[in-house]
């Protein structure tokens, strides 16, 4: 039995987390038989340009070697947790690589929605000393999704 634990590859949409992608496919250092994956947290504020170049690198990354390339982003839901009182939960959506229409609904957001819902929920803006940014839109949901993607892998081997 192999006890090798899964690389999760977090990928920015950038030169530097595509050359490190890309190296790490050439030379055969994931494998999907141990399970490894590809996550893009979208912001919702992304560049059109990086869009169109995450969408390639999904497709090359699934296509060619196989790998799954999932594209997620921070939201909220309402709950009321058996209490007679409402409240915003946050996270993550699973998206598909189109931008959401009303013809697309499980697409990513562009116009800069994950964002607003964010700062709507936390009430402040970001700053140097505050990142919310990074904790909330990448840390946060990014942990939430692998505990459910583990959760249900295992479940499926058991």
């Amino acid at each position: 039995m192999n006890n090798q634990k899964p690389y999760i590859v977090k990928f920015s949409g950038g030169r530097s987390s595509a050359m490190m992608l890309m190296r790490l496919l050439e030379s055969n250092q994931l494998n999907p038989k141990r399970g490894d994956i590809v996550i893009f947290n979208n912001t919702s504020a992304e560049h059109p340009a990086t869009y169109e170049f995450t969408r390639q690198m999904k497709k090359l990354t699934e296509e060619q070697y196989n790998i799954p390339f999932f594209w997620i982003e921070y939201q909220t839901y309402e709950d009321s947790s058996g209490t007679y009182q409402w409240s915003r939960k946050p996270t993550y959506r699973l998206t598909n690589d189109q931008p959401y229409s009303e013809q697309n609904k499980n697409g990513y957001r562009c116009k800069g929605e994950v964002f607003e819902e964010m700062i709507s929920l936390g009430g402040f803006l970001p700053s140097m000393v505050s990142r919310i940014c990074t904790v909330t839109m990448k840390i946060f949901i990014t942990n939430a999704f692998l505990s459910d993607w583990f959760a249900q892998n295992k479940a499926s081997k058991d």
